[in-house]
């Protein structure tokens, strides 16, 4: 179900974004590097 979200999100912002520096998840959203970079740094990982 996600990946059907996905790809209709992708093909209306197709063009308006030239580029993504950085995490896509962090733009996107999640930040999934930071949160498991701190998980890790307090041992819950």
């Amino acid at each position: 179900m996600l990946e059907s979200g996905k790809s209709h999100t992708d093909q209306h912002s197709e063009g308006i974004v030239e580029r993504i520096e950085g995490s896509y998840n962090n733009v996107m959203g999640l930040p999934t590097e930071r949160l498991q970079a701190t998980l890790e740094r307090l041992g819950m990982l």
